[in-house]
């Protein structure tokens, strides 16, 4: 840790280049929330925690990205697909910790971010995870095949971090293995590579839906922030 209760070496790439369709409010970088954008929110928080922020945005909207970040981050060109946006930012970074964050969860706290860093600096790879209290199921063609009973099972979110080392080899098995869910701690496990599992303590959800929007908005909103959304 430095001076600064910086994670030294370290870089946190956020995630913001969707068109947000599925929402339909528009790219959700730049969607309010609690009188800010989901982006200044999420880059608030994570500058105050890595060396370096970068933002991958569309293409379109990099002077407006630009103009939200007030200098807190570095916006670089995103990719029509997650994966693509992800091995861009990595590009423009040659930290030794690398931490990966929606900006679709903008409830991100410097609590958990601190917490999935230090693990990853300990452990090698660390990922939030949302306990679950009911039953998970595996489908196959219809039918339930395994079932993780209540209680065992978690939901993997972001902050999704790794050390540099292991998120070479994660990106070279996806690469190689034709994977194109880029997501650290599910490449990891089919390596064999084990990522520590880090429980959320408060809400850290993905605003995708209009449903999600509502829950958002009116629960989670204004217990954080105080009032209502509109």
């Amino acid at each position: 840790m430095n001076d600064n209760n910086k994670v030294g070496d370290t870089v946190a790439l956020v995630l913001a280049a969707g068109s947000g369709s599925r929402l339909g409010m528009g790219p959700k970088a730049f969607v309010q929330l609690g009188g800010c954008t989901l982006l200044r929110r999420v880059v608030q928080v994570l500058s105050g925690c890595v060396d370096r922020v970068l933002v991958g945005v569309p293409p379109e909207h990099i002077g407006r990205a630009k103009e939200e970040v007030k200098g807190a981050a570095e916006v670089i060109a995103g990719a029509a697909t997650r994966k693509d946006t992800i091995l861009r930012l990595l590009e423009h970074s040659t930290e030794d910790i690398v931490l990966v964050h929606d900006v679709a969860r903008p409830f991100i706290t410097r609590e958990l971010t601190m917490q999935v860093l230090a693990a990853a600096q300990e452990c090698g790879a660390a990922v939030a995870c949302d306990p679950q209290s009911v039953h998970l199921l595996e489908v196959k063609d219809g039918y339930v095949n395994r079932v993780l009973p209540r209680h065992k099972g978690m939901l993997g979110q972001t902050p999704d971090v790794c050390r540099r080392p292991i998120l070479d080899k994660a990106v070279d098995f996806a690469r190689d293995n034709k994977i194109e869910d880029l997501v650290f701690y599910y490449v990891l496990a089919k390596q064999g590579i084990p990522t520590r599992a880090i429980p959320i303590s408060s809400p850290n959800i993905k605003i995708t839906t209009p449903l999600d929007w509502e829950i958002a908005t009116r629960v989670i909103a204004p217990h954080l922030f105080g009032g209502q959304e509109q």
